[in-house]
């Protein structure tokens, strides 16, 4: 399924979840609860999350990726709200380019959370 076919399904059931939502800010990107737009993604694409960033504006960004190549970038607030960022196929996980280790640190505690 293409990225714009998958797009314009997503803000189409957004659309019809948030009526009030949609008419005052048509110009913004497809929004909702974090935990109704996870739902939809692994349902209907089984993207999952893989990974998350805190952005220095205090919002989240996160990628949900499926075993087939589609991927999503939704960008979520601490209170539960998240918008959709971008969304694709034919996803690569890149290897270490530099040799050794990765600079990312596992195993770390992270430093913000998402309500549910």
């Amino acid at each position: 399924m293409s990225a714009k076919v998958k797009y314009l399904i997503l803000a189409a059931t957004l659309a019809i979840a948030a009526p009030a939502a949609a008419q005052m800010q048509p110009q913004m990107p497809p929004c909702g609860p974090r935990v109704s737009i996870l739902e939809q993604l692994e349902r209907e694409f089984a993207e999952t999350p893989v990974s998350r960033g805190l952005a220095s504006n205090g919002t989240i960004l996160e990628l949900l990726v499926s075993e087939s190549g589609t991927w999503t970038m939704l960008i979520s607030l601490p209170n539960g709200h998240s918008c959709f960022g971008a969304a694709g196929e034919m996803w690569e996980q890149a290897p270490n380019l530099q040799g050794g280790a990765s600079p990312v640190k596992r195993g770390r505690p992270a430093k913000f959370s998402i309500a549910n």
